[in-house]
C-alpha cells in the first residue's frame, strides 16, 4: 500500500515510472512533475492533494474516493479508469490543457463537492455523471456520453465552450447556460427530462444526429437573447 500523512510529501519528478501496485490512501501531498507516468494499480482514497504540473501522464486504474483535491495543472492526461466519487468538499479542476479522462462513472455527490474547468482542456466523461453537487464548465471542451443527471440541489454551469451531451439529459437542480454551445449529439434516442423549478434555459442550443430528442417532462426554453 502507498500511505502519505498529513505532513507527506511526495514529489514524482524525472523520467522514471511511478507504480503503487495496492491501494493508496493519500492524506498529504502527491506531486506529478514528471514526463512520465504515475500509476495507481489499486483504490485510491485521497483526503489530500494530487497536483499534476508536467508533461507525464497520472492513472488511477482502480476505483477512487476522493474527498480532497486534484489539480491539473500541466499538460499530462489525468485519467480515472474506474469509478470515481468526488464527496465531502472534493474538489477535482482543470486549471491547464491536460485532457481528463473518466471512462467510468463519475460521481459528484454531495453539495459541496466540485469539478471546475478555468481552461482549454478537454474533459471526457466516457460514462454517466451523477452531479448533487457543482459541476462549473469553462472555455474548454466537455462531452458527456452516458446519461448526465443533476440531482436535487445539483448545479451545472456551462462556460464559454462546448459541452456536449451524447446519452440522455435529467435536471432536478440548477441549470446555467454560458456563452457557448449546449449540443445533444447522438446517432440514437436522446430523452430529456427537466423536474426543476425553473426548467432547462438554454442561450445556445444544437440538436444534432439522427436519432429523435424527446422531450418528455418538465420545461425548457431558449433565452430572448439566445439562439
Amino acid at each position: 500500500a502507498f500511505n502519505r500523512t498529513g505532513t507527506g510529501v511526495y514529489n514524482h519528478s524525472g523520467t522514471g515510472t511511478f507504480t503503487a501496485l495496492s491501494t493508496t490512501n493519500n492524506a498529504g501531498t502527491f506531486n506529478q512533475s514528471a514526463t512520465s507516468l504515475a500509476y495507481f494499480q489499486g483504490a485510491v482514497t485521497n483526503s489530500g492533494t494530487v497536483n499534476l504540473t508536467g508533461s507525464g501522464a497520472l492513472t488511477n486504474a482502480n476505483t477512487t474516493s476522493n474527498t480532497g483535491l486534484y489539480n491539473s495543472n500541466g499538460t499530462g492526461l489525468l485519467t480515472f479508469s474506474s469509478t470515481a466519487t468526488n464527496s465531502g468538499s472534493g474538489s477535482i479542476t482543470q486549471n491547464s490543457t491536460g485532457t481528463i479522462l473518466f471512462s467510468a462513472v463519475f460521481n459528484n455527490s454531495s453539495a459541496g463537492s466540485t469539478f471546475t474547468q478555468t481552461s482549454n482542456g478537454t474533459t471526457t466523461f466516457a460514462s454517466d455523471v451523477n452531479n448533487s453537487g457543482t459541476i462549473t464548465h469553462g472555455p474548454g471542451a466537455i462531452s458527456v456520453a452516458g446519461t448526465y443527471t443533476n440531482n436535487v440541489g445539483g448545479k451545472l454551469i456551462l462556460g464559454s465552450g462546448d459541452f456536449t451531451f451524447t446519452g440522455d439529459y435529467t435536471n432536478n437542480g440548477t441549470f446555467t447556460a454560458g456563452t457557448g454551445n449546449a449540443l445533444f449529439s447522438s446517432a440514437s434516442t436522446q430523452r430529456l427530462k427537466d423536474g426543476s423549478a425553473n426548467g432547462t434555459v438554454f442561450n445556445k442550443v444544437t440538436f444534432s444526429g439522427d436519432a429523435n430528442k424527446n422531450v418528455q417532462s418538465g420545461h425548457f426554453y431558449v433565452s430572448p437573447s439566445g439562439i
